[in-house]
């Protein structure tokens, strides 16, 4: 009888979403795989990937995915392009590695040709995961370092602000160039590399300072005014509209409108009055993108959109305009299903907020986004108590069933957090291992017998120190766990976000009735 060909497992990431979005990363490491697979007569079983995620993250959600299933012994073996592809964390890494181990499973890199069982592999893979993340902290600081520098020379980083573009019209790929601009195929307007102004979006740059400055409309009225007005170029009419960021250019088919999100970051740009912001920092990207205000401002070399009155009195009205009496107490409650409940089955997202007497409340995005410019209302009701909702939400959870062996697993975690149940099994294992090794020195007559009994009493100690799921604690947190509805009754709000969050991608809501839930991955 033949033996079953080795299951493989491969693992593919890329960083960015540029990188993801045009697939020639993630096709040539998927293909090298396949090929190394062919080589070796094994057979993939599942592909793995992580599209514009860095490898520094251990929330990645195919990485995650791979660990479930490296749990369930659904394959032999994963396979990764390079080391750093899989890991750019030291810690992570090997914390990772240990659980594919402990699963029985091996991790191959096929171009660096590594045996991860033998030690001279193992101290290859701790000297290659080190430079991995010594290697994406200096690139950190190194990019760091560049964003300043082109900065300090007036260009701009990331992608060009609403109201400008590139200026490339022979050869436009603006989000809102083809099909929009009437500049598209004619003479360029600029080199490339510093932006110009754009000719529909710089009009509507000037008229959210313009109609905000007179201290008349919010910014959820300058919304709706960009949203509505008409500009005229040449006699031909256009429309407002945002730019499309090019992650969500699979989203194509979306109308863009303006929102009071959008006009406040367009308010409070630098940009505009011909600065070039740097909002970096020294340490890994991940640390840099706490600085939501620039860190520092150098001359462009751009054309400005506004005068230097103008976006004063513009920041004079913001502050005035500032939070209110009662926004920190609103800040401190907690909402569990904001950021994961949508309305059926228009899916505006709904978000949480407060009336006059402190009711928590699901607002949808229609009526927050509404502008009393706006003769009729949205069709979406208005709010939604918070608690019903939430409520229709752990009825669902409390009648989830759960796992045949829930109680070990459970009881593990609790008794041995850092590790479970796999930790406190392959410790009893090697204990046992040691015991049986021990008995055949001594039967041999290769251990004395004083040795052979100190020994064997510490691992027998070791081994009854081991968690077991018969403790006074134990049985109470089995107790408690047995009611499951009273349990999840008991958890405050920041606990249920935590709990909803991981559990659901997102919560539809039509009328007063959750109607769908859709489970994370």
């Amino acid at each position: 009888m033949n033996a079953q060909p080795t299951r493989a497992a491969l693992y593919l990431r890329v960083s960015t979403e540029r990188q993801a979005l045009e697939g020639h990363s993630l096709n040539a490491q998927f293909e090298a795989m396949c090929a190394f697979c062919r080589r070796n007569d094994w057979r993939v079983v599942a592909v793995y990937r992580d599209e514009g995620l860095s490898g520094r993250r251990d929330d990645r959600p195919a990485l995650q995915q791979l660990l479930h299933d490296a749990s369930l012994g659904r394959f032999d073996v994963v396979l990764v392009f390079y080391l750093d592809r899989f890991y750019r964390s030291l810690l992570g890494f090997l914390r990772t590695f240990d659980l594919l181990d402990r699963c029985g499973i091996s991790l191959i890199s096929i171009n660096e040709n590594l045996d991860f069982s033998h030690f001279t592999g193992k101290i290859t893979r701790n000297l290659l995961g080190t430079m991995a993340e010594v290697y994406i902290d200096k690139l950190s600081e190194t990019t760091s370092y560049g964003k300043q520098q082109r900065a300090c020379k007036g260009l701009y980083n990331g992608s060009i602000p609403f109201g400008y573009c590139k200026g490339l019209c022979h050869t436009c790929t603006d989000p809102n160039g083809p099909g929009y601009c009437p500049r598209v195929g004619q003479s360029p307007l600029g080199d490339g590399l510093v932006p110009v102004p754009h000719p529909i979006e710089s009009c509507a740059v000037r008229l959210a300072f313009e109609w905000y400055a007179t201290g008349r409309y919010s910014m959820t009225d300058i919304a709706h005014k960009l949203n509505h007005h008409t500009l005229y170029l040449d006699g031909q009419p256009f429309t407002f509209r945002p730019k499309r960021s090019p992650g969500r250019q699979r989203r194509a088919t979306i109308p863009l409108r303006f929102s009071p999100d959008t006009v406040r970051d367009l308010l409070k740009r630098p940009f505009y009055l011909g600065l070039t912001p740097y909002y970096g920092g020294r340490g890994v990207a991940e640390n840099r993108k706490k600085f939501k205000t620039p860190q520092a401002l150098y001359p462009g070399r751009h054309q400005p959109l506004l005068s230097q009155s103008l976006f004063d009195q513009v920041q004079a009205v913001r502050r005035t305009r500032g939070r209110q009496r009662g926004v920190t107490a609103h800040a401190r409650r907690v909402y569990p299903l904001s950021g994961i409940l949508y309305t059926f089955p228009h899916r505006l997202r709904m978000r949480g907020s407060s009336n006059g007497s402190g009711q928590r409340l699901y607002r949808s995005r229609a009526h927050i986004d509404h502008s009393r410019l706006d003769p009729q209302p949205p069709a979406e009701p208005s709010s939604l108590p918070a608690e019903p909702l939430e409520r229709q939400v752990l009825d669902v959870l409390a009648s989830l069933a759960l796992p045949p062996d829930w109680r070990d697993r459970v009881l593990a975690y609790l008794t041995e957090p850092e590790y479970g149940l796999a930790e406190i099994e392959r410790r009893r294992r090697h204990l046992q291992a040691k015991i049986s090794r021990l008995q055949r020195l001594f039967l041999d007559g290769d251990l004395p017998d004083e040795q052979y009994s100190a020994q064997l009493r510490r691992l027998r100690a070791e081994l009854e120190r081991l968690p077991l799921p018969d403790g006074l604690a134990s049985q109470e947190a089995l107790a408690l766990l047995d009611d499951l509805p009273a349990l999840l009754q008991q958890a405050t709000l920041s606990e249920l976000k935590d709990l909803f969050h991981t559990v659901f991608r997102r919560v539809y809501v039509r009328g007063k009735d959750i109607v769908r839930l859709v489970p994370a991955p």
